[in-house]
């Protein structure tokens, strides 16, 4: 992976309008300025734009102070093709954005992943995670001993990811999967064998037991035919008994509808009789029913007459409810306003009180006005003097600066002359004399003394500059409280005499609304309203005393006619009787000859049921007799139908057992199949774990790294230092295996001491020399897109010698790389480097330029 162009906006120290960093032509390049420019944000920005991680602990960390996002854009080539990267993050909490995009050969872009899916895309484009880039190409700042301090399962790890050992891992889960599934198979065929060979147990007694059974089925179907002869004898002679039992059923039941008719026709004839005599008793009393119609006709005609009077009557009451209505109505409406004034002449005499409480508000408002005089005019004299106040403490306290930095002068100055190479002049460079030298202590020394005491003057003065500014400021922010206050009383007087207007202008209605109450009141107690109303209901009240008699007696007519109220029914039974005594008689006649008729057939059918009932006296005999041979018959039916049964079950167990022994052969082929696949996979997946294959990968690839270091360590510490690898150690007993390790070995011109022992600059150059291996073996492994090498800071550890020497390895090997990108403060580093990124930072956030 080389990049080849970076665009920061509102990145960490970088704000907006930040120009893209071309890293295209670059192939050795430093990056250089003060602490906190941005030096190491932009190292960030390529880590989180690749791998979606830097140093902040958080993530929204990134975005710069007061900033709402940030965005940053890499474009980078691996190998032919060339891609650029774009990653967003906002505040508010809305979804990233993460884009990968491909250069076309048109030179327009594409797409290939968004969102979180692009973090395993680039994993897989680039062959590498964030831990594995730290660990190799990118010495971050307090993580360039990562690899070296590493625990040594963890170095193996490293060394396994970069020779891109994962693939033997997928092997070695696939061949632990296949012996999981092999050792499944083996079980369950065992398994299965158990099974069957508790089933074929059975074998040899199932045989026996099919002979049996069908010995027993020829008897059973010989003892079948001799019941079923007997049981169709018994059937024939119970069928010819049922045939008489069934006809005397059948005649029993005709003579019993025959009684049935007969007493039928009986009932009706004999309720004939009576309506014939009820409808002759109604007849007989025609006179008297037509004298009551004649009196109840009379009695009618009164009643219409008085009841078109009393409807009058019901009129004019209607009348007199709707006129009392009026009247009340009218009342209640002049007592209603009567109130409304009352209560408005009321709430004005109180307003009189409120006017009052408003004209002595706003007289105590004005008072306090003045009182407090003009409080903005003191506050901007305040203001004044607390500017001249604190300007005077400004201009102390630069008088003071510069007094301390002569004091500092003076004491350099006069270290230089008591010390002991104070042999020359500081300024002209003339040899000093002892008496000169002697002169010159002396004046620095009373120099000193008097800036001292010149010091002390002046903080005593900006002390008191700066209690001035103090009580000056204090005075200003009493007189902005009183200008609030004022401000409040000057509203409170202007809402007083608001108020104290608009109560004036509604006071002025008093008199008049007295006046209305008053005339009000004397209407209501004199009565003198609704008067046409009032006439009218005293002429109702003489005409409906007349109406009130005339509607007593027409209660007294109908009482009188209540007594008529049932001579309609009687009427009509009057009319249904002459219609009965007409009709019902012929009837009568007709129904006394068929009762006749049906009592004559009845005495003739009872021998002929007789007859029959003898002859089928012997029926539940024979019943009898029928349901013992079925039941013989069904028992004998069911044994054979069982023993049927019990045949063609053991076939069938014979026929499985016969299936279960082929079965069985097959099984037992397949556990021999599975037992040496799972015994062929437990070897493979020994072979391709951590221990096996890649064990022995490692191990081979580990003299190229050490190799490298060495060279590395060799131009660094002119031959000096030199690491070696140790794969294997001896463990505490000396039965058990030697363990399997990944410790390094690191000796010096003193001998072999533990990493921890080795000053900072020997402890750098040694990671530097590892990681260089190792990035360069990453550079080197078939497939692997990684031409970078990145250096955070570090060369502050190293003497001068010691910085040459890492210089010189970093020019030797920057051939073998497509881009070295290194931090560093040491100025006299800077000019080594054909390439030099300075980086500023101002008001607008931080900004590079190219040297």
């Amino acid at each position: 992976m080389i990049p080849l162009k970076l665009q920061l906006e509102n990145f960490m120290s970088y704000g907006k309008g930040v120009p893209p960093l071309p890293l295209n032509d670059m192939r050795l390049a430093c990056l250089s300025g003060d602490n906190g420019n941005g030096k190491s944000a932009i190292l960030d920005a390529i880590t989180w734009v690749l791998f979606g991680e830097t140093r902040a602990p958080r993530e929204d960390d990134v975005i710069r102070l007061g900033a709402p996002s940030c965005r940053v854009m890499l474009d980078f080539q691996l190998g032919e093709a060339k891609y650029r990267i774009i990653k967003q993050r906002d505040r508010k909490g809305t979804s990233p954005v993460w884009t990968l995009q491909a250069w076309q050969d048109d030179d327009t872009l594409r797409n290939i992943s968004d969102g979180r899916e692009t973090k395993g895309k680039l994993e897989g484009l680039l062959r590498l995670n964030y831990e594995m880039f730290l660990a190799t190409a990118y010495l971050a700042q307090g993580r360039a001993d990562v690899f070296a301090r590493a625990k040594p399962a963890e170095r193996k790890q490293i060394v396994a990811d970069i020779l891109d050992l994962t693939r033997y891992d997928d092997l070695e889960k696939r061949a632990r999967e296949t012996q999981r599934e092999a050792r499944e198979r083996r079980t369950a065929a065992e398994s299965q064998l158990t099974q069957i060979d508790f089933e074929l147990q059975d074998k040899d007694r199932i045989d026996t037991e099919l002979e049996s059974a069908e010995v027993l089925l020829a008897d059973a179907a010989a003892q079948l035919s001799q019941l079923q002869a007997t049981r169709d004898a018994a059937h024939t002679q119970f069928e010819q008994c049922q045939g008489y039992a069934n006809s005397a059923k059948e005649w029993d039941e005709k003579l019993r509808e025959l009684e049935q008719d007969e007493a039928a026709a009986l009932r009706e004839a004999d309720s004939l009789r009576r309506r014939i005599a009820s409808a002759e008793a109604i007849l007989s009393r025609r006179p008297e029913i037509e004298k009551q119609e004649r009196e109840a006709t009379a009695l009618e005609q009164r009643i219409q007459s008085l009841q078109s009077q009393v409807e009058e009557a019901t009129a004019l009451y209607r009348e007199r409810e709707q006129l009392t209505e009026v009247v009340q109505r009218a009342h209640t409406e002049l007592d209603r306003e009567l109130y409304r004034l009352t209560r408005e002449v009321q709430d004005l005499v109180q307003e009189t009180k409120e006017l009052e409480r408003y004209d002595a508000e706003r007289a105590t408002s004005e008072a306090e006005i003045a009182a407090y005089g003009d409080p903005e005019a003191r506050r901007k004299a305040a203001e004044v003097a607390r500017g001249h106040a604190e300007d005077a403490f400004t201009e102390l306290k630069a008088q003071r600066n510069s007094a301390k930095a002569e004091q500092e002068r003076l004491e350099k100055r006069l270290a230089a002359l008591t010390g002991s190479d104070a042999s020359q002049c500081e300024f002209c460079g003339q040899p000093l004399t002892p008496t000169a030298r002697q002169t010159a202590v002396e004046e620095t020394e009373a120099a000193l003394e008097t800036n001292g005491a010149h010091q002390s003057l002046l903080a005593a003065q900006g002390r008191e500059a700066k209690k001035l500014a103090e009580e000056w400021k204090a005075a200003s922010e009493q007189a902005l409280t009183d200008s609030r206050l004022v401000a409040q009383l000057v509203n409170r007087s202007a809402h007083a005499q608001q108020e104290a207007l608009r109560l004036r202008e509604r006071i002025a209605q008093l008199p008049n609304r007295q006046r209305q109450q008053q005339k009000l009141t004397e209407q209501l107690d004199s009565g003198e309203f609704a008067r046409e109303e009032k006439e009218r209901l005293m002429a109702l009240a003489a005409h409906l005393e007349k109406l009130e008699r005339s509607q007593e007696e027409l209660r007294m007519l109908r009482q009188q006619a209540l007594p008529y109220r049932e001579l309609p029914t009687e009427r009509a039974r009057l009319t249904q009787a002459e219609g009965i005594l007409v009709e019902e008689p012929p009837r009568l006649t007709e129904l006394e000859a068929r009762a006749v008729s049906l009592s004559t057939k009845i005495e003739k059918g009872r021998p002929r049921v007789e007859e029959m009932r003898q002859r089928a006296a012997n029926l539940p005999l024979l019943h009898q007799a029928l349901t013992d041979s079925e039941s013989a018959l069904r028992r004998q039916n069911a044994d054979m139908h069982q023993a049927h049964s019990r045949i063609g079950g053991l076939k069938t167990e014979q026929d499985r057992l016969k299936t279960r022994e082929k079965e069985r052969a097959r099984t037992e082929a397949d556990r021999v199949v599975a037992s040496r696949d799972e015994l062929l996979y437990a070897e493979l997946t020994a072979a391709f774990g951590k221990k096996g294959v890649q064990a022995l990968i490692i191990e081979n690839a580990l003299p190229e790294i050490q190799e490298e270091t060495n060279r590395l360590l060799a131009r660094m510490t002119s031959g000096a230092m030199r690491v070696a690898f140790e794969t294997h150690r001896e463990a505490r007993t000396k039965s058990a295996s030697p363990i399997e390790t990944l410790d390094i070995i690191i000796e010096d011109d003193l001998g072999t001491r533990a990493y921890e022992m080795y000053s900072g600059g020997e402890a750098f150059r040694v990671n530097l020399a590892l990681r260089v291996a190792l990035s360069k073996m990453l550079a080197r492994r078939a497939g692997a897109p990684l031409q970078t090498l990145i250096l955070d800071e570090g060369f502050g550890t190293q003497d001068p010698r010691g910085r040459e020497a890492i210089a010189e390895a970093l020019e030797a090997i920057s051939e073998e790389f497509a881009l070295i990108l290194v931090i560093t403060h040491v100025e006299e580093l800077k000019d080594r480097f054909p390439t030099r990124i300075e980086i500023s930072k101002g008001p607008e956030g931080s900004r590079f330029t190219l040297n």
